[in-house]
């Protein structure tokens, strides 16, 4: 069924920084069907994705500004931004944290450098995460302005993306939004992150190896997060304002085993792996998603269920979850 609001996609101009990733991809499939004119800036050539693909590094302001000028220009007014480019493992962080600040930070500075000069009138939507929250003494739904308090380097470089963000939007007026993006999953995520690696583990036969089962998180599917993303590239915000994407609904890791197990035909045991524990792990991570139902509408249409079918289907046929 056609969606009267984000027909409104059709004909513009779309950049999306790291198109080739994980997210990037769901979004350029949808941008296309949508007809939108998309070009997806990224080092990495993607495999027969739509769009145009302009390789480069967004750390380079002359680099994002070539990708610009591949854009048709016709109405540098109703072009979207999709900043999703960057390094996203807290773990990976404390292996190269210098890389993760140089990717995440200056890679945001210079989109919008690029952004200032090149499309002012463009709305910027800069993709975030909901691990910036200091969640270790929380409970409940986690509303936007609850306190910073990142860990490691990856959430730390978050942070500060996001704190670029509102500089630019304060001093040159740019249309400039956050989305802080809870536990997404979906097909062809790659293993390191946990539903992905409890269907490539149950599929393999064997034990399961987990960390902390009882952790409870917001777990919203790829789909459906792309779908926010949309609605929030048309809503024009300002400020650098941060909006929450998730469910709503908390889920721990544990009912996630239980429900993966009839779909992955599994029968083994759950085992503590000490090395898969966190020091900082905090009991539950769920978003308050009122502001984002505020400003779009938005709620989410994929049950968990569902969502978790066709990660098991995707991985089924060969590739990642």
């Amino acid at each position: 069924m056609s969606d009267p609001v984000l027909e409104d996609y059709a004909g513009r101009d779309v950049l999306v920084t790291g198109g080739s990733g994980f997210l990037g991809r769901h979004l350029l499939v949808r941008l296309d069907a949508l007809g939108a004119r998309a070009v997806n800036l990224d080092l990495a050539a993607p495999d027969s994705l739509p769009g145009i693909f302009a390789a480069g590094d967004v750390r380079q302001v002359s680099e994002v500004r070539a990708a610009f000028a591949r854009l048709s220009g016709e109405s540098p007014e109703r072009t979207v931004v999709f900043h999703l480019a960057g390094k996203n493992s807290a773990p990976r962080s404390l292996e190269e944290p210098f890389d993760t600040f140089n990717l995440n930070v200056t890679g945001t500075a210079a989109l919008l450098e690029a952004c200032r000069t090149d499309c002012p009138e463009a709305s910027v939507l800069m993709v975030s995460t909901a691990a910036v929250y200091d969640v270790a003494a929380r409970s409940g739904p986690i509303p936007e302005s609850a306190p910073f308090g990142p860990a490691s380097p990856y959430e730390a470089s978050k942070a500060c993306a996001e704190t670029v963000t509102r500089s630019y939007a304060a001093s040159f007026d740019l249309p400039v939004g956050v989305a802080r993006l809870f536990n997404v999953f979906g097909p062809g995520q790659l293993s390191a992150a946990v539903i992905p690696s409890i269907i490539a583990q149950m599929l393999e036969g064997g034990d399961l190896r987990l960390g902390n089962t009882a952790a409870v998180r917001d777990f919203i599917y790829v789909e459906d997060a792309v779908d926010a993303f949309l609605r929030l590239g048309l809503a024009k915000a300002s400020g650098g304002k941060a909006v929450n994407i998730g469910t709503g609904r908390g889920v721990s890791i544990a009912e996630i085993v239980e429900t993966l197990r009839p779909m992955c035909g599994f029968s083994g045991s759950v085992l503590v792996d000490e090395e898969r524990l966190r020091a900082r792990d905090a009991d539950a991570i769920v978003a308050d998603t009122s502001r984002l139902k505020a400003l779009t509408g938005w709620s989410p249409e994929c049950s968990l269920e569902r969502g978790l079918a066709a990660a098991v289907e995707a991985r089924r046929g060969g590739g990642p979850s």
